[in-house]
């Protein structure tokens, strides 16, 4: 998945350099595509919440998803010459469809299938580590000497496109065949059906969703700000552009190891204890990043810092999921019917709005404040603004986030009790049946 999906980063340049697509047409398209993306993933949330409690099922919704995100994706990332905006529009339009789909089933069918808390961040950690070695598989793949060029090309992206959708469609068959449906939840025990009005009421009335949201947010402005300026920080100010892809292809491989290291961790200090701690390790890249100058960003100093900040990226990215499959047994317990998907899909909405406002903000701010990306050197006011967007702003907000991640009224221990009613409610319900 992560294969096929990494390759929209860069392919607004591909159309650009390569299909004559103008800057003004391709942004408008991107803007449109996205609104709807981050649309399409509330309302499939709403929806396999609702197939899951008619037909107690995930798998139909994730194979149809896995379907139209191959197919699409082959046609987005394979185009023939002389394509225009209304073909890459219609075809992103079905490809974040399709990913929506995939993406939102699967988070909510793992979510359900581990009782345990320790058991979902296992499985979380798992699907991170595998994400990372799509990212790895993606940037390697130019590097191979089939290709011309080491740079990443139409044909390489034509390439990975082909072999991770094989991979994809493989891999979802053997899911589809061996891994059993998640336990059934328990439908809704009320007089009447649940409806969008009640959904949303439950979900901004959870205070456990609430607050782990807000620490979701301050985190994720904060890495959105810092991710939003470092190729520009590294190619720009520091003259370091051609380390920037192999030094982050290291750091990829380290992000999947330590998306392991953060289950093992987690399991030792608890899911909070250790998402706090992966801030620390994010904060720490961020305190390292003001130093950095061309004078003093030597590969070992560049490295160290890219790698800090994905490993304490890869925290945020594994248990705050991992907390909210908590929650959303929480959810079970308190609104007597699941909306796993649904709380997903919210999350889901977050982290691309959360990524790409963090990336606006810091992209505004700096300019604002002095930066011109167009000077070989930058004036005092310049290397200011670089300082307060890549440093100060985003370690303010990571620190703010350490104490709204302690507030989160949800554990392992609340969480074992949760399950354990949760367990002798449905014995309850088995025994009048």
């Amino acid at each position: 998945m992560a294969m096929l999906w990494t390759p929209l980063s860069v392919m607004q340049g591909i159309y650009i350099k390569y299909y004559g697509f103008a800057l003004g047409v391709m942004a408008a398209i991107l803007l449109l595509s996205r609104v709807y993306d981050a649309l399409m993933d509330v309302a499939v949330g709403v929806l396999s919440d609702w197939v899951k409690r008619k037909t107690g099922r995930r798998k139909p919704l994730l194979c149809i998803g896995a379907i139209l995100f191959c197919v699409t994706a082959l046609f987005v990332y394979a185009p023939q010459q002389g394509v225009g905006p209304l073909y890459l529009g219609l075809w992103l339009l079905g490809f974040f469809t399709g990913y929506a789909t995939l993406m939102i089933s699967h988070l909510a069918w793992g979510a359900e299938l581990a009782q345990e808390s320790q058991q979902k961040t296992a499985i979380f950690s798992l699907y991170r580590a595998a994400g990372y070695v799509g990212l790895c598989v993606f940037y390697a793949l130019p590097l191979l000497p089939a290709f011309k060029t080491p740079e990443i090309s139409p044909e390489s992206i034509r390439i990975s496109a082909y072999v991770s959708a094989a991979i994809l469609v493989f891999s979802i068959s053997l899911c589809l065949k061996f891994v059993p449906e998640s336990p059934n939840s328990e439908t809704s025990m009320l007089k009447d059906a649940p409806t969008v009005a009640s959904g949303t009421r439950e979900v901004f009335t959870n205070r456990p969703f609430l607050v782990l949201m807000g620490a979701y947010v301050l985190c994720g402005t904060g890495l959105g700000i810092w991710y939003g300026m470092i190729f520009l920080f590294v190619d720009v100010y520091l003259r370091k552009g051609a380390l920037f892809a192999p030094i982050y292809l290291a750091a990829f491989a380290v992000g999947a190891v330590s998306s392991i290291g953060w289950n093992s961790i987690s399991a030792r200090i608890g899911k909070k204890a250790a998402w706090a701690a992966g801030m620390c390790v994010a904060f720490s890249s961020v305190l390292l990043t003001f130093w950095l100058s061309p004078q003093t960003a030597d590969p070992w100093a560049l490295t160290l810092v890219l790698t800090a900040n994905t490993i304490g990226l890869v925290s945020f990215e594994l248990l705050p999921g991992s907390i909210l499959a908590d929650v959303t047994d929480y959810s079970l317990l308190r609104d007597r019917h699941s909306r796993v998907a649904t709380y997903f899909s919210i999350y889901m909405f977050a982290t691309k709005a959360l990524f790409a406002l963090g990336g606006a903000l810091g992209l505004g701010l700096a300019g604002f404040l002095g930066f011109d990306p167009h000077l070989k050197v930058q004036s005092e006011h310049g290397v200011l603004a670089l300082r307060i967007v890549m440093a100060w702003l985003p370690g303010v907000l990571i620190i703010a986030s350490l104490g709204v991640i302690y507030l989160i009224p949800m554990d392992e221990r609340r969480h074992a009790v949760v399950r354990r009613r949760l367990d002798q409610r449905n014995e309850r319900s088995v025994v009048r049946a």
